[in-house]
């Protein structure tokens, strides 16, 4: 599709795979979203490391929904290796993780390609597609459940259909497929227990191979026997992973209720009633344990707690989430599920570049099925349709290959992708974790306690302050979020009088964190600045004032300053009004 030849190909593959790493160490300051640390890093971060964290509700709540096994498998050695060589920093513990996410993404351009060439599509193009595409190097170089999400989803493509050169070549050896089979209810297991909504993406991949399975057997019994092997093969290893993680997560969330279990087994298998006595055991210790994937399920399946997190139209997915995640791809990606809907109706008479083969609709269906379910739900978000990513790239690749001006088109797609890489991966909300790596220093250095206030921002990582748990200075966060400024006011004068009642060897620090284009209300306060740093920010809640420029009311200067986070410290109070009287403070 594009004049490259196979050399040429997969040396720009690997340039810009060698690039994507890199850029994790600039490091990438954009802050996609809360849950790339709340759900990740910041637990685990602020368990090995033992700094200042904040738990989300998912992890405090009677049932938690995320199993805390796979993100310590993932970021945990890492974060730990850091704590050994006494080496973390607010870059390092940010960067570490993300490099851990980003080289296990590779897996995701080895299976893209590999599901190309098992579609008779130019599995270079593909390679080339996916490595140019902004979301490779921002969602996928960071911490996600998603993102795991996404590189599981794509494993479980190239096994079920066959991509995967290995199971290829232990099929043609004539070897046992429950190896395979087995690495398939692996990969459910896991990708069920990181975000069980991954058995929705899994459905179809799954069915299509077990149905292919079974019709390759000529004979009906043999065809009972093998699926009776299958699910027998899946099972086992299905319940051995899932005690794995049970167990794990129990004694992590309930050790306490579960400390005294090897010591009752004990008083159990010395017992003369054996059976009544394990028959108590389980009645005393079932409420503790945790079942994370049932919980997740439990929580979502009631609408008013889905309506909590925000209600979308079920075409948010396919006029939203799609563009944005796939750019100018998704012409091709639509215009493809659209023709294989009609193939299906029309039995076949609508031609798909020249050929209607059966292949292209099991592909559209990997797609089209969890688009469907997920748009069914009321709460829905792009990242929720990450692991279509490298499936749509598939898609598009074929269709792109029916289309002139290729040249153009792929231009283009490069375009809209460096614009994508720009925003996500360094501006959108993306003073607050340089802001927070300067304000760590400045926070170490303070022997009194300390309050940053933010405002009008993303929830701030905790663990990136790197402030130990024990120490005798305190770090009190306050995240404000969009409040009014009534609220932040109210705020600011319970710091005050926080503050004033510290003796003066003991001054506390006291930091406002806003974006420039709420920076008004940040003056309002009765306090005086003294220093004041600024950051490449942008934050789409309160956007820059484009209308105004574009009117010419601003000037250039003004604009560009709108894209920033101001990081002010509060050096002092002003006048107060207090019971009638006019009264200076300071905390100073």
């Amino acid at each position: 599709m594009i004049s490259l030849d196979k050399m040429d190909a997969t040396q720009v593959w690997r340039i810009l795979v060698v690039v994507r790493l890199l850029s994790v160490f600039v490091p990438q300051s954009g802050y996609l979203h809360p849950d790339e640390f709340f759900q990740t890093t910041e637990v685990v971060a602020g368990d090995i490391l033992d700094v200042q964290h904040h738990r989300t509700w998912e992890f405090t709540w009677e049932n938690p929904i995320r199993s805390i096994l796979l993100p310590y498998a993932a970021y945990g050695p890492v974060l730990f290796l850091l704590r050994l060589l006494n080496l973390a920093t607010p870059c390092l513990v940010l960067v570490l993780p993300r490099l851990v996410i980003s080289i296990a993404g590779i897996i995701v351009d080895s299976c893209t390609f590999d599901l190309c060439r098992k579609y008779n599509n130019n599995g270079y193009t593909s390679m080339l597609l996916y490595s140019t595409s902004y979301v490779a190097w921002t969602y996928m170089t960071h911490t996600f459940s998603n993102s795991i999400e996404t590189i599981l989803f794509a494993v479980l493509l190239a096994v079920t259909s066959g991509a995967c050169p290995i199971m290829c070549k232990q099929r043609r050896g004539g070897q046992s497929s429950s190896r395979e089979t087995a690495l398939i209810a692996a990969i459910l297991t896991v990708g069920m227990f990181n975000r069980p909504t991954f058995l929705i993406f899994a459905f179809v991949p799954v069915t299509h191979w077990l149905w292919n399975s079974v019709i390759s057997e000529r004979r009906f019994s043999d065809r009972i026997n093998f699926v009776v092997n299958q699910l027998s093969v899946m099972s086992i290893v299905c319940v051995l992973i899932s005690v794995v993680f049970v167990v794990v997560d129990t004694i992590y969330f309930r050790y306490e209720s579960v400390r005294h279990i090897p010591k009752d087994i004990e008083n159990c298998v010395v017992s003369d009633k054996k059976i009544e006595c394990l028959r108590k055991m389980y009645t005393t210790y079932k409420p503790s344990i945790v079942i994370s994937p049932y919980n997740f399920l439990a929580y979502n399946s009631q609408s008013s707690n889905l309506s909590r997190h925000g209600n979308h139209p079920f075409y948010f997915h396919t006029l939203v989430s799609l563009p944005l995640l796939f750019g100018p791809m998704v012409i091709f990606v639509l215009w493809r599920i659209l023709k294989n809907v009609l193939n299906v109706m029309l039995g076949g008479s609508l031609k798909v570049n020249s050929d209607f083969h059966l292949d292209d609709v099991y592909i559209v269906s990997c797609f089209s099925f969890p688009l469907v379910v997920f748009s069914c739900i009321s709460h829905q978000e792009p990242r929720f349709l990450l692991p279509l990513f490298p499936l749509g790239v598939v898609i598009a690749t074929k269709t792109m290959a029916s289309f002139k001006m290729k040249k153009l088109i792929f231009m283009k797609f490069c375009v809209v992708n460096l614009l994508g890489l720009l925003v996500f991966g360094f501006l959108h909300q993306g003073g607050i974790v340089p802001g927070i790596s300067q304000l760590q220093k400045k926070i170490a250095s303070n022997k009194g306690d300390s309050h940053v206030v933010f405002y009008h921002t993303y929830m701030p990582p905790e663990h990136l302050f790197l402030h130990p748990e024990d120490s005798e200075s305190k770090l009190y966060i306050y995240d404000l979020g969009g409040a009014s400024f009534e609220k932040l006011e109210k705020k600011m004068e319970s710091i005050r009088t926080i503050a004033a009642d510290k003796p003066q060897d003991e001054r506390s620090g006291i930091w406002v964190v806003a974006p420039k284009t709420v920076v008004a209300d940040v003056r309002k306060l009765s306090v005086k600045y003294g220093t004041v740093d600024k950051y490449w920010h942008l934050s789409m809640e309160d956007p820059p004032r484009m209308v105004e420029w574009f009117k010419r009311e601003l000037s250039f200067t003004e604009i560009v300053g709108d894209f920033s986070l101001v990081v002010a410290e509060v050096k002092s109070w002003k006048l107060f009004k207090d019971g009638g009287q006019t009264k200076k403070k300071s905390s100073r």
